[in-house]
């Protein structure tokens, strides 16, 4: 902030209002139910990506070290 031409007491103060309007942000969202927490679902997302996705071993098509990036 001092390269800004701020001193030390207005940086304090933009950080304390930077802070206060982050967190009524956040109340908002919780408020409003625009936040969701996504932990509840993580483990029947688990347990999806466990049973249904599944992959094979990956096959080789060429080798990277023979081919160069640079032209």
């Amino acid at each position: 902030m001092k390269q800004a031409g701020y001193h030390k007491e207005e940086a304090a103060n933009i950080k304390k209002q930077v802070d206060f309007y982050n967190d009524l942000k956040d109340e908002i969202k919780l408020k409003s139910g625009d936040a969701l927490d996504l932990k509840f679902y993580d483990p029947a997302m688990r347990q999806l990506i466990d049973n249904y996705v599944r992959a094979e071993d990956s096959v080789e098509i060429f080798k990277l070290e023979d081919i160069s990036f640079l032209i």
